[in-house]
């Protein structure tokens, strides 16, 4: 009886707790990868959106060099 008392004062005397904040967690985007000479092995992979654009666009950049006019690999002598 006496622990339920003093549980009571307590509460009453002590201010309320402020929640915190939430903090935003970055939104994740899973695509499905075939693997490389296999017809059935598909993976998931998960990255944020900034990270798939980075990668998207990483592709991009190395697609468009190496179809660039005048560029070709080293000739094998």
């Amino acid at each position: 009886m006496l622990v339920t008392i003093a549980t009571m004062m307590l509460q009453a005397v002590s201010p309320p707790v402020q929640a915190a904040a939430p903090v935003p967690v970055p939104a994740t985007k899973c695509r499905r990868s075939v693997e490389t000479g296999t017809l059935a092995r598909v993976r998931k992979v998960c990255h944020t959106v900034q990270d798939w654009r980075r990668i998207d666009g990483n592709g991009r950049d190395t697609t468009a060099e190496m179809q660039r006019p005048g560029v070709s690999p080293p000739a094998n002598n």
